[in-house]
């Protein structure tokens, strides 16, 4: 059975995909790939979603999340494993 991650739980390495985002900023040419990137993730995610990531992105929890924009901790966490395995397939396929 598929067992659902959060988006900020441990993983190998120790670190989240997000937390390793964070750190790769060097430059701001890596701050412009990153943000490319970003936006390439994004396609195709409807306003909500998008909502979800940002707040996410400002730390804030699921729990958090789903009462800001009424809906359940379930759906956040859905929302965070789809974007969290297209992260993990752009991050292959580099």
């Amino acid at each position: 059975m598929d067992r659902e991650q959060y988006l900020d739980a441990e993983y190998t390495d120790g670190e989240s995909p997000a937390a390793n985002l964070a750190g790769q900023v060097e430059s701001p040419i890596d701050a412009a790939l990153i943000a490319d990137e970003m936006q390439a993730l994004l396609v195709g995610l409807g306003e909500q979603e998008c909502a979800m990531l940002d707040l996410k992105l400002q730390q804030f929890t699921n729990d958090e999340i789903a009462n800001q924009l009424s809906c359940s901790e379930r759906t956040v966490r859905r929302v965070m494993k789809r974007f969290q395995e297209r992260w993990l397939e752009s991050e292959s396929e580099d």
